[in-house]
């Protein structure tokens, strides 16, 4: 499945003629994996890799049944002590249907459960570490999502403590304006999503086409203040109407906006991630079916179409004995270095 891409000089400030487009070496085959995850658990520099297989995470010498399907992950030092934890979202999926919403912490020292609910939609449909702490969305019923703070607490699991809620919020990331929340549909049944920022009761609207389905606000250029990567284009016509697109949104408001990527073949961008800044930074992008890196060229940004996913695996960034790469599950998982 080839990716066309939309190709933009002016593209993030720059025409990036200092730039050298990316390339993959030769994949490293590991152990099946339904899901992945990564982060540098002992400081090192180097990535922990996490490969969960029928709902077992199995990674460095550790393994953990987790009892539900892995929804979504994230990576960061959320102690404090220089090393990053992996956290994971579970909820429901079709070999655990009574499984409840989960959140696992994982680090050198193994795993421990440290959030946990049962209702009505049991599904985490994000996370975050930021500077202020731990950011998670999750359904609170067949329709609203909330979307808040989950804190450390006395006891055993820690408290989450809701901010805004939503009909099909998603995708959410708390920002020093407020929370960018991108929603998959609107209020009716099978109406367009949209992407906001909300600041308690205010609302402000920020350019995107119908559904948000992947959200990422990052320094992409090094320079202050953020840019927003969003992929957007989502429709509930999506094999036949579905725009797999990377838009990128930047200045005063985030009101200026251009589209960096349009995948053929794709109908939505399901995960961004960013490695490095500047004119070296590359973005890994999970489509439907496919993963993309892009990175820049003398022309604009660059697709280069890595390996199939499946519309259920997953893919993450990983740095392995120094060299950053990407993880993509599958039987065997792979790892392809990057280099630029």
């Amino acid at each position: 499945m080839t990716a066309a891409l939309l190709l933009l000089a002016l593209a993030c400030g720059g025409s990036g003629t200092d730039s050298t487009p990316a390339v993959l070496g030769e994949p490293a085959e590991l152990e099946p994996a339904d899901a992945v995850a990564a982060g540098d658990l002992h400081g090192g520099g180097d990535d922990s890799m996490v490969l969960v297989h029928e709902g077992v995470a199995r990674w460095d010498g550790h393994e953990q049944d987790l009892g539900a399907l892995v929804q979504v992950s994230a990576r960061g030092d959320v102690d404090g002590d220089g090393r990053q934890e992996i956290l994971l979202g579970c909820g429901v999926g079709r070999a655990q249907p009574r499984a409840s919403a989960r959140v696992w912490l994982l680090d050198e020292q193994g795993a421990r459960l440290v959030w946990e609910r049962q209702g009505e939609r049991n599904q985490i449909t994000e996370l975050r570490i930021v500077a202020d702490g731990v950011w998670m969305a999750a359904f609170a019923d067949g329709k609203q999502v909330e979307g808040g703070w989950l804190r450390p607490s006395e006891g055993e699991l820690w408290s989450f403590e809701p901010q805004v809620s939503a009909a099909l919020a998603t995708r959410q990331q708390p920002v020093e304006a407020g929370v960018l929340v991108g929603r998959i549909y609107g209020d009716e049944p099978r109406s367009d999503g949209d992407l906001t920022l909300r600041d308690g009761d205010r609302i402000t609207g920020l350019p995107t086409l119908r559904g948000v389905r992947s959200l990422l606000s990052t320094e992409l250029d090094g320079r202050a203040g953020d840019e927003l990567l969003v992929g957007d284009g989502w429709h509930y016509r999506y094999g036949s109407e579905g725009v797999a697109r990377v838009r990128l949104l930047s200045g005063d408001g985030w009101q200026q906006a251009r589209t960096i990527a349009s995948f053929d073949g794709e109908f939505t961008v399901r995960e961004i991630e960013v490695f490095g800044a500047g004119s070296s930074a590359w973005l890994l992008i999970t489509g439907s079916t496919r993963v993309h890196v892009l990175s820049r060229d003398g022309m604009g940004w660059q697709d280069l179409d890595v390996a199939d996913v499946g519309d259920a695996g997953s893919a993450v960034i990983a740095t392995r004995d120094g060299q950053p790469g990407v993880l993509i599950s599958g039987s065997p998982a792979r790892w392809f270095p990057v280099q630029r």
